[in-house]
């Protein structure tokens, strides 16, 4: 999905995969121009296909400095992302001009919870299983915060995850 980080995404690093196509069953390769890369998509988010293999490009540097800005970057994240429950980390993708944390926080929605499933305190692009969340309870919450963000920002959000039933 073209995970990335403020630091960069994967296909800054990303040489080539290797993938079942499930259509016709052959194992095949693409290299990474030819992935369709963008913001939290790609060619796998759009085709259904089983990834076998990566090759990756790795810089070179300093192992003291990669161990402080590796550490640098588990702290921020650590004291900015809920930890203390399970979640599938960030729900939805940030639409252009807008975050979404901000706008569910400006909606007072920070802590509400449907079943065991709660958009987390720490930050509210997640949703935690803080009780023994169901698959339903988790779905519900993100339909209603679709709905209640759609009705106050006329912004439709997508989901990051991708969902199978």
């Amino acid at each position: 999905m073209n995970a990335g980080t403020k630091e960069g995404v994967i296909s800054d690093v990303l040489l080539k995969v290797r993938y079942i196509d499930l259509g016709d069953l052959k194992i095949k390769e693409l290299e990474v121009n030819d992935m369709e890369m963008s913001y939290r998509s790609s060619f796998f988010q759009k085709n259904e296909t089983i990834v076998l293999r990566a090759w990756f490009r790795l810089s070179t540097g300093v192992g003291n400095s990669i161990k402080k800005m590796m550490e640098e970057t588990k702290k921020r994240r650590w004291n900015s992302q809920p930890r203390e429950f399970p979640s599938c980390g960030s729900v939805f993708k940030r639409p252009h001009g807008f975050f979404v944390g901000k706008m569910i926080d400006d909606l007072g929605l920070k802590g509400f919870s449907i079943g065991g499933a709660r958009i987390s305190d720490k930050h509210s692009g997640f949703i935690i299983n803080y009780n023994n969340a169901s698959g339903k309870d988790i779905l519900e919450l993100i339909e209603f915060i679709q709905k209640k963000v759609f009705e106050k920002y006329n912004v439709n959000l997508d989901i990051e995850q991708r969902i199978i039933s």
